[in-house]
């Protein structure tokens, strides 16, 4: 079942950039999906460097104790920098398509948003109850896990897709 529900999710994703245009480029929203699937990846893989060389730049080499906030940003940041090289090959792949770009932003923003809704909305056990009641499944995932796994993907995601649109427009030719 589960798949089932991943695949609709897939489908309404893309349809509904096939509803809103495809005048351009008929495969831009598979492309952007392939795309944010890749960066998804490389958005992990840059936030495991980045706690390396956070962790052994401040807490091993310069004896720093920083609070976990200043770690988090300095971290986060610097995964941002690193994913942003990431991205700039997949611009170049697709010739600095800005459009694809934006696309890739509204997905990172609709994915964020959702997964906040969705932690304010599964916090309360009194709304969890009210869907039993329902016959809606209470099965959630773990919070914790949204807030050291997905959220930080999805941050750092956006935050190269910043500097990426930066680039671009930096870069365009006139």
């Amino acid at each position: 079942m589960a798949i089932i529900n991943i695949i609709v999710i897939i489908i309404l994703f893309l349809l509904t950039g096939f509803l809103s245009g495809k005048n351009k480029d008929k495969l831009l929203f598979i492309k952007a999906f392939i795309s944010a699937i890749f960066m998804i990846i490389t958005s992990f893989v840059s936030i495991v460097i980045s706690c390396i060389i956070t962790y052994y730049l401040l807490a091993h080499l310069m004896h720093d104790g920083n609070s976990i906030f200043i770690l988090g940003v300095v971290t986060l940041l610097l995964a941002g920098i690193i994913n942003y090289h990431f991205i700039k090959l997949i611009i170049r792949l697709s010739y600095y398509n800005e459009m694809l770009i934006m696309i890739l932003e509204y997905y990172i923003q609709w994915t964020t948003i959702f997964f906040t809704l969705y932690q304010f909305f599964t916090s309360s056990s009194e709304t969890l109850e009210k869907l039993k009641h329902l016959q809606i499944s209470t099965n959630t995932l773990d919070i914790s896990f949204m807030n050291i796994i997905i959220l930080p993907i999805l941050l750092v995601s956006w935050i190269s897709i910043a500097m990426t649109k930066i680039f671009i427009k930096d870069h365009k030719e006139n």
